[in-house]
């Protein structure tokens, strides 16, 4: 039977969702320009709705709050779920060195790419709503992490050590993480990225129990920049 002709009701309504999605990404994008040049505590709804071009209680349409905002900006960013994230989750015969240099090297460009986002969202760890969002993302992570770091361990990869491979795998995020608000909070080359990305390869492996790698097999993001 062929289909019929979509009602003027549901055109209506695709209309509408459209325009709830095109309001949804103004509004991200107002917050994201104005964290350029502020933090997120000295913001307040109404720059952000107006900055959208929508009054503050047709934000609130969307929104429930600022934090919900950023958190929304935050997940924009698709951090915390990059593919070398998951590749790492399922991948437990390439050698640690490489699954630790994929590590950094997402994150780094994840941090190249967002770094006005991420360096406000590591800034705002006072506001409760945004850290519970942070720490949920980032224990899905450390799980899938520590799922990979038990694998390499049992099959001879990695020695196995007092600390649990949950520990391992939060205070290696940690270390990522901490390193890149520390170096893309200010102007950076991205040789001298590229140099910190090598250090902390060296550095990740070992303190997962990876046994020593020929020099020059763990190298960092060796991409080149983009215009």
């Amino acid at each position: 039977m062929a289909l019929g002709r979509p009602t003027r009701r549901s055109g209506r309504a695709e209309v509408s969702f459209e325009r709830g999605d095109r309001r949804e990404s103004a509004i991200l994008d107002s917050l994201a320009g104005l964290l350029t040049t502020a933090p997120l505590k000295s913001i307040t709804i109404g720059d952000i709705a107006k900055g959208a071009g929508i009054s503050r209680p047709s934000l609130y349409f969307y929104f429930d709050s600022k934090a919900q905002v950023f958190c929304a900006l935050l997940a924009r960013t698709g951090y915390h779920r990059t593919p070398g994230f998951l590749l790492c989750a399922a991948d437990s015969e390439q050698p640690v060195a490489g699954q630790v240099q994929s590590i950094v090297r997402q994150t780094f460009r994840t941090w190249r790419e967002n770094t006005v986002v991420l360096r406000r969202g590591f800034e705002a760890a006072d506001d409760l709503d945004v850290a519970r969002q942070w720490q949920r993302t980032a224990s899905d992570l450390t799980g899938l992490l520590a799922q990979w770091i038990a694998r390499c361990r049992a099959t001879g990869l990695l020695t196995v050590t007092d600390e649990t491979p949950l520990e391992l795998a939060e205070s290696l995020l940690w270390l990522i993480e901490k390193s890149c608000y520390r170096l893309f909070s200010r102007a950076t080359t991205l040789s001298e990225q590229n140099r910190r990305a090598v250090v902390l390869v060296e550095l990740g492996r070992r303190m997962l129990g990876d046994d020593p790698v020929p020099a020059g097999a763990a190298t960092g993001d060796t991409e080149r920049p983009t215009r």
